[in-house]
């Protein structure tokens, strides 16, 4: 990443407006990418197929950046300018595989309209993580509350929803305990013309000691890790791959603010024999379950990446890490939300709920505040407690 970090001036706001320029943004990426990592192997060669069909800018950025199909250098040079290829060779965002071709070191994606630089995830166990299913399920209020200010994203990674945050508040902290990704998040805030994003080092909330926040967002690591295999920090939550998501659930309630909100999302797994995630029981917390993932499909999910190098690596990946899943006894995965927020004129309480639905596609603020109300109301008439006086919903 050192190489990064001497880009000349100004390299990376000239290579967002020239990715805009050539027609990157929400109305083309999006809809034809996929932002499932699960997805991208199957997927890759008919994308490159169709992107070839065509001629345009757009179409040889697409090749160059994100399925990382080599161009010619002429055609690289229409897309980027001839000092601006020169230097992103330079610096390793972009290879040469032979002396007249030019593709793609790094993925990129597009999180509603913000340009992501990231790693491709076979990069190693640093590899810094850019888009996925659950990116989409972060979602401010339709009205925040005018005193929000300040927003926090914990863990990062290459900054997806720190990005899209800094955009709806006046300043957001993002931390992360990988430096790489601090190196790419910063790179992002350039590429968008984004100056509100402070970024600091740690392990979770080490970073930010003392402080609070209206907002607080975090996608933490919560993939279970086989013992002895290559671990990802991005990815690997512990041997059962809820240590970490227990680990932010149980601290966050420190570092918000009185009227704020948090919203945490990983998949959620089931052990038998096990108790679940242990809630701050004077705050206010939901946590939305979405429809179970049964182990083996969700074997298959996690190693298929495991395609790209064979059929062979594939099926062991999928049987050592289906043993391990058996081992510590996971019965079941499901996406999850965790809302957290302080009780205030309510009553604390806990609540879990089924949506029965895929669950991380884009639930907004609205829902969730209907759904509050409702959970408030059958309690009230279950008589569990009386509804307060004044109360004013955070």
């Amino acid at each position: 990443m050192d190489n990064l970090r001497q880009a000349y001036r100004g390299a990376w706001r000239e290579f967002g407006l020239r990715l805009r320029a050539a027609g990157f943004g929400v109305n083309y990426l999006e809809p034809r990418v996929s932002s499932n990592a699960y997805e991208a192997a199957v997927y890759r060669a008919l994308q490159v197929w169709q992107a070839r069909r065509k001629q345009d800018s757009l179409a040889q950025a697409h090749r160059l950046l994100v399925l990382r199909d080599p161009l010619r250098m002429t055609e690289a040079r229409q897309v980027l300018g001839r000092g601006l290829l020169r230097e992103l060779l330079r610096v390793g965002v972009l290879t040469s595989p032979s002396d007249d071709e030019v593709v793609g070191a790094f993925d990129l994606r597009v999180f509603r309209g913000l340009l992501v630089l990231c790693d491709d995830l076979s990069h190693g166990g640093d590899a810094v993580f850019g888009v996925g299913p659950g990116s989409a399920a972060f979602h401010l209020p339709v009205e925040k509350p005018a005193q929000w200010r300040r927003g926090l994203e914990l863990g990062c990674g290459a900054g997806a929803v720190a990005l899209w945050l800094a955009t709806q508040l006046s300043h957001v902290v993002a931390t992360d305990i990988n430096p790489r990704a601090l190196d790419l998040i910063r790179i992002n805030a350039e590429l968008n013309g984004i100056s509100n994003i402070e970024t600091r080092e740690g392990d979770l909330f080490t970073a930010v000691r003392g402080e609070s926040f209206d907002f607080i967002t975090s996608q933490p690591p919560y993939v279970p890790h086989v013992p002895g295999s290559p671990a990802a920090t991005y990815l690997h939550g512990g041997p059962n791959g809820s240590e970490t998501v227990e680990r932010v659930v149980c601290e966050l309630p420190t570092y918000l603010a009185k009227n704020g909100r948090a919203l945490v999302v990983f998949d959620h797994v089931t052990r038998e024999h096990a108790d679940g995630i242990a809630f701050d029981p004077e705050m206010r917390t939901t946590l939305i379950l979405g429809s179970d993932v049964d182990p083996d499909v969700y074997c298959l999910r996690q190693r298929m990446p495991g395609l790209l190098p064979g059929s062979d690596a594939f099926a062991r990946a999928v049987m050592e890490f289906r043993e391990h899943l058996h081992a510590v006894n996971i019965t079941a995965v499901c996406p999850a939300i965790c809302i957290v927020e302080h009780a205030g004129a309510y009553p604390p309480r806990n609540d879990v709920l089924r949506a029965g639905m895929t669950l991380w596609n884009e639930v907004s603020s609205t829902v969730l505040d209907k759904l509050f109300q409702a959970c408030d109301a059958r309690r009230v008439a279950q008589g569990v407690w009386n509804e307060p006086a004044a109360a004013s919903p955070s």
